[in-house]
C-alpha cells in the first residue's frame, strides 16, 4: 500500500490443471507482517500460468481493490478489507 502498512501477496498454488484448466491462486493480505485475511481464487487462462498482468491492485482507504482477469473468464473484482472481511463480484457483459 502507499502507506507501507499493508501488503497483498498473490500466490499461485501448484500448476494449472492439465490440459486447459485454471490456475489456483491465493491472496494474502497483511498489516505490518500480521495476516489479516487469505482468499483463494482461480484464473482461467487456457491452461496457462497466472501472470502479473492478470492482477491489478488499487489501494483504497479501507481495502485492497483487486481486479483479476484471464483469457477465459470475465473480470472479477475482489475487496480485501483491512478488518478481515472479503467480497467478490464477477463483471459480466450484457
Amino acid at each position: 500500500s502507499d502507506d507501507k502498512i499493508h501488503t497483498l501477496t498473490v500466490y499461485e498454488i501448484g500448476e494449472p490443471e492439465f490440459p486447459f484448466g485454471s490456475a489456483n491462486c491465493r491472496f494474502v493480505l497483511k498489516e505490518n507482517r500480521k495476516t489479516i485475511s487469505k482468499l483463494d481464487f482461480e484464473i482461467c487462462n487456457d491452461g496457462g500460468w497466472a501472470l502479473p498482468e492478470n492482477v491489478e491492485i488499487q489501494w483504497q482507504e479501507d481495502c485492497a481493490f483487486v481486479t483479476v482477469n484471464g483469457e477465459e473468464q470475465y473480470d472479477t473484482i475482489y475487496h480485501l478489507y483491512f478488518d478481515g472481511k472479503t467480497d467478490e463480484k464477477v463483471l459480466c457483459e450484457e
